[in-house]
């Protein structure tokens, strides 16, 4: 497919996400010490929306699941009010429910939001784009901690 129609696909999946001030405010978060939440989201959900495409999924869920995925507002290693545990297991239920406050969101792309950090959280995928975009936030932070663009 020609990258140009596939970016304006993208862009009609993401375009009223991305007009909203809470997801442009991610760009005051640094994100995996190396980068912004913004672009890590941004990253995460080009990749995903790219390889749902090709592997005939649901590709604007998966996108639009990945540029909500890290909607929170504080340092990660803050942990949220009343919350027992280690503090960056916690903010894929903040990221849903602020993702919410945004917008209406399929039961698929709670799930993406919700399981983003699978096994490591408790909220598991239930479908093959929140696997998706679970294994793709996963690369996408590894080549952010490297300073490698993905």
């Amino acid at each position: 497919m020609n990258k140009l129609v596939l970016e304006i696909e993208f862009d009609n999946a993401v375009r009223d996400l991305l007009e909203q001030p809470e997801v442009q405010r991610l760009r005051q978060y640094t994100h995996h010490k190396r980068t912004t939440r913004y672009h890590h989201t941004m990253r995460v959900a080009r990749w995903s929306f790219r390889a749902a495409r090709r592997l005939g999924l649901d590709a604007r869920s998966a996108a639009r699941g990945a540029v909500l995925h890290d909607l929170f507002f504080h340092d990660k290693s803050c942990r949220p009010e009343n919350y027992q545990g280690p503090a960056v297991l916690k903010h894929p239920e903040e990221a849903a429910e602020n993702a919410k406050l945004l917008t209406e969101l399929s039961p698929k792309e709670e799930n993406i939001i919700l399981s983003h950090m699978w096994p490591a959280s408790r909220h598991a995928p239930h479908s093959p784009e929140a696997v998706l975009v679970n294994l793709v936030d996963d690369l996408v932070a590894v080549g952010d901690l490297r300073g490698k663009r993905t």
